[in-house]
């Protein structure tokens, strides 16, 4: 909801482009979410499971979305590894289908898988968050919804050090990137997650 929108005096390079909401991200009236999954793309928890639940019985239940992830992404040989650890693949949202019982946003038209690490490798979740922005301005969408990456599990990146990460690495991106019209919202539900994002953003913009 757009009370929920968090947005700073920001430098105006990036007063336009980049925003934080603290709600749910499969509301997002968004062209495209984000979605941090494993390798293998098949199931998870936070928010995959998230996504998932928020497509419904008929897209999610049923398997459809399983199986246009099945067959939109390919598999590496002997692996089974669909979307390798740093990376982005997207998978476009079967809305041809009826999924009369949905609650994900109707706007978003793709879901960006994303496979961020599942240990302390900053260097992986640095790229993964630039591997999503790739990936979304070669779709050409407006607007992308980008959860906390690998921010729950045994072996969790804290909020502030996956805080500082997500917006460091989007601000290099944007300042690589002047002329594209993306707008990039970071959701987050926790309050400490919040307040992890706000230092990093007055800290970087």
């Amino acid at each position: 909801s757009t009370d929920s929108l968090l947005q700073f005096k920001l430098s105006p390079e990036y007063r336009d482009a980049i925003f934080l909401v603290q709600d749910d991200i499969t509301m997002a009236p968004s062209d495209a979410i984000a979605n941090s999954v494993t390798e293998y793309c098949l199931g998870g928890g936070g928010v995959d499971a998230a996504i998932h639940k928020a497509m419904g019985r008929t897209l999610s239940g049923k398997g459809i979305f399983r199986k246009e992830i099945v067959n939109q992404l390919s598999v590496q040989s002997g692996t089974g590894i669909r979307c390798p650890l740093g990376t982005a693949r997207s998978v476009k949202v079967p809305w041809h289908k009826q999924a009369l019982d949905r609650t994900l946003s109707r706007t978003i038209q793709w879901v960006i898988q994303a496979s961020g690490p599942h240990d302390q490798n900053l260097i992986a979740l640095e790229l993964t968050y630039w591997a999503i922005l790739e990936e979304a301005a070669y779709l050409g969408v407006r607007h992308i919804a980008i959860p906390s990456i690998s921010t729950i599990g045994r072996n969790a990146i804290k909020w502030s050090v996956a805080a500082e990460i997500a917006v460091s690495t989007t601000k290099r991106w944007i300042d690589r990137h002047p002329e594209e019209p993306l707008q990039i919202v970071f959701y987050v539900l926790a309050d400490g997650n919040r307040d992890a994002y706000i230092d990093a953003m007055r800290k970087y913009l």
